[in-house]
């Protein structure tokens, strides 16, 4: 947020643009007359506006018109008359389409209504002017290149607030597909912008929302590449690769990352200590739950029981996976005493055993048949 107070500062402090559009006054005729009268009025007056679109409404074509349209859209702005804004400004703009002052209006007025319809399409029409005006040739003449410097280090300020603006207005909507549609917009026009790095986990976030796991997965791996403590995306990542054994290599390599990140971080502002110790022991139990899975699918019983033993206490309250956990971790226990019938890890395997029967769901029904096997097999009670 420092960023943002530091843009803010930044634009508030640089130096306004002369006028662009200029005032001609002939005090002989009527439209001159109109024009007097209009300067002697205080600016944004109710009556210093009525004025202004009276000027417009019977002196359209007059050379001074631009100005009286420059006028108005300012004063529209700090009424809050943002369709009013709107309006003048693209009048303006098919007079001058090179006039970034106005676009920028445009975009002022957008972020005003709260549209972010109009948010993505006056930031990218501001923004493709203030390019155009940066990568436009130094003028020749002496007395115009001092204003053309001005002209250019003005939109290349402009030109960071559109990427602002599609920032700040993506942070503002609770709509995930409005937040996908600002951010894209802003890592397509702007890749290197100062902002990308905060929009990602948010980005991802959305990604999410919306059912893309597939783009969310990306994404997350995308911040994961350079940044590995985000728990939420490590828990993605490997919960995605971990899905149908899609790749049980990454699966265990984030998951390992989760169960190594979490008793590090610090707990939130605002969480209770309860709740975060809550939340530490439930994503470390998923993450040692797909790892012992894995490596059950690898015959790797050793493991299997270290790291569901581990699970075992952080899936409780889910049923399912506290099932399952108990089915393979008496498995594992069973093939590793059955060979040598070793006595100690006959009996884990037949109490888990028990305990997964005891959990309707799929599990009970092969847990069951495995107790009655050991049972049959080593006479046990």
């Amino acid at each position: 947020m420092r960023a943002i107070a530091l843009l803010l500062l930044t634009l508030s402090a640089f130096p306004l643009m002369a006028q662009r559009h200029k005032l001609t006054v002939n005090a002989e005729t009527p439209e001159g007359a109109l024009l007097q009268m209009i300067g002697q009025e205080a600016e944004g007056s109710p009556r210093r506006t009525a004025m202004l679109e009276g000027f417009v409404e019977k002196h359209g074509k007059h050379e001074s018109a631009a100005w009286v349209l420059q006028q108005l859209q300012g004063a529209y702005l700090k009424a809050n008359e943002f369709d009013k804004a709107v309006s003048v400004g693209e009048k303006l703009l098919a007079i001058d389409p090179m006039d970034v002052e106005t676009s920028q209006g445009n975009l002022k007025a957008a972020e005003g209504k709260k549209d972010a319809g109009l948010v993505l399409k006056w930031a990218a029409n501001t923004s493709d002017i203030a390019r155009k005006v940066v990568d436009s040739p130094q003028p020749k003449g002496e007395d115009e290149v001092e204003e053309w410097k001005r002209l250019v280090d003005y939109s290349k300020q402009v030109d960071i607030y559109t990427e602002y603006s599609l920032y700040a207005t993506g942070l503002q909507s609770t709509d995930p597909k409005v937040r996908l549609q600002l951010f894209k917009a802003l890592e397509s026009r702007s890749p290197n912008s100062q902002y990308i790095k905060e929009t990602k986990p948010l980005l991802f976030m959305a990604l999410q929302q919306t059912g893309d796991n597939a783009g969310a997965l990306a994404m997350g791996e995308k911040i994961l590449s350079t940044d590995q403590t985000n728990d939420d995306i490590l828990l993605f990542a490997a919960s995605q690769y971990f899905d149908g054994m899609k790749d049980k290599v990454k699966a265990v390599q984030y998951a390992q990352k989760l169960v190594e990140v979490l008793p590090t971080k610090l707990k939130p502002a605002g969480a209770s200590d309860a709740d975060w110790q809550k939340n530490v022991n439930l994503k470390s139990g998923i993450g040692y739950w797909m790892m012992g899975l894995v490596a059950a699918t690898d015959s790797k019983w050793q493991e299997t029981d270290k790291l569901l033993r581990q699970a075992l206490p952080n899936v409780q309250t889910n049923n399912e996976m506290k099932a399952e956990t108990l089915f393979y971790l008496g498995l594992a226990n069973f093939k590793m005493g059955e060979p040598k019938a070793d006595k100690v890890k006959i009996a884990d395997a037949y109490r888990f055993s028990q305990q997964s029967a005891a959990i309707p769901g799929k599990y009970q029904a092969p847990a069951s048949a495995n107790v009655k096997a050991m049972k049959m097999k080593y006479k046990l009670p």
